[in-house]
């Protein structure tokens, strides 16, 4: 991320409520979303877990949040959206609910 981007929203509103796990973000498109994360991430750097409705949301969230943080700081962990498919033919790389996690530690060899 850009130290002029990051300067811009370090004091945003909604980055502060993330950092202190006060509020849901209220925010209305996905762009607006990544940049309060990643701003509050690389603000102070924590494990964040972020759960979507459906593998399409978290795969655009990524996709967004992907390109303001390195590789190995940022992964996607997607499951099958439907409890009927999954229960019927259940894949072992897909059975938690789509989120992506955040989190320093993270190292390339985890990320696939």
């Amino acid at each position: 991320m850009p130290q002029w981007l990051l300067k811009q929203l370090e004091d945003n509103p909604a980055v502060s409520l993330l950092d202190k796990n006060l509020s849901d973000l209220p925010l209305t498109s996905t762009i607006q979303e990544a940049l309060v994360i990643a701003t509050s991430y690389k603000h102070r750097p924590r494990s964040i877990l972020v759960v979507k409705k459906n593998l399409y949301q978290a795969q655009r969230l990524y996709e967004r949040i992907s390109s303001f943080l390195e590789d190995d700081e940022c992964a996607l962990f997607a499951s099958d959206e439907s409890l009927r498919v999954e229960a019927i033919a259940s894949s072992g790389e897909l059975i938690s609910t789509p989120s992506i996690l955040f989190n320093p530690a993270i190292s390339r060899s985890c990320i696939s």
